[in-house]
């Protein structure tokens, strides 16, 4: 059965885990047993909790992933669409400031 985690746990515990995943030493699959050591959880809930951060992770990977394509594109349409006609100085009127 699963414990429940309040909000204030669930914060330290998803810390742990990016710092466990910062260090690179960790298969992430495993930090359950990690979870149960350094919390005292029992199993089903150190893997609910993976679980969780590791879908909440995943969430925040693609949104920040589509704010970067988002991005890019207001870059590119700045840099010069395909689509925005180019115009030659040359054919500019001359300005009168």
């Amino acid at each position: 059965m699963v414990q429940a985690v309040d909000s204030t746990v669930r914060e330290l515990v998803y810390k742990f885990l990016n710092k466990l995943r910062d260090m690179g030493t960790v298969n992430m699959f495993s930090a359950s047993s990690d979870l149960q050591e350094e919390f005292g959880f029992d199993r089903p809930t150190a893997r609910a909790l993976l679980t969780d951060w590791m879908r909440d992770y995943d969430n925040l990977k693609q949104a920040i992933q589509r704010e970067e394509e988002d991005s890019d594109s207001v870059i590119l349409m700045a840099d010069g669409d395909e689509d925005v006609p180019v115009v030659d100085e040359d054919e500019l009127p001359e300005r009168k400031y």
